[in-house]
């Protein structure tokens, strides 16, 4: 019985590897699919969004990488979000 238990065990635990394993791929994947969608990267794209990231407060020479590039595209994407909402807000405000 104790062997029985031990195989269903090891089971559950490859098992359980083998899903995180899938999902850790699905989402690379789809982080992938979503990058060339997104069309090439130029030096010109880059330049922009380190000088977006600057705006929010990134320091290139911040000793924190990677938490301070974390939060300087948190506070970015939250940043674009809003000007998002503004401009749905003001264009059905005009309509």
């Amino acid at each position: 019985m104790q062997n029985h238990t031990f195989r269903a065990s090891t089971r559950l635990r490859t098992l359980a590897t083998v899903v995180a394993f899938a999902a850790a791929t699905a989402v690379s994947f789809s982080a992938h699919a979503a990058d060339a969608a997104a069309g090439p990267v130029t030096h010109a794209s880059l330049m922009k969004e380190l000088s977006e990231l600057r705006a929010v407060g990134y320091d290139l020479f911040d000793d924190n990488f990677p938490e301070s590039l974390q939060r300087a595209e948190r506070k970015l994407e939250a940043k674009r979000r809003a000007q998002e909402q503004g401009i749905a807000v003001q264009g059905s405000s005009a309509s």
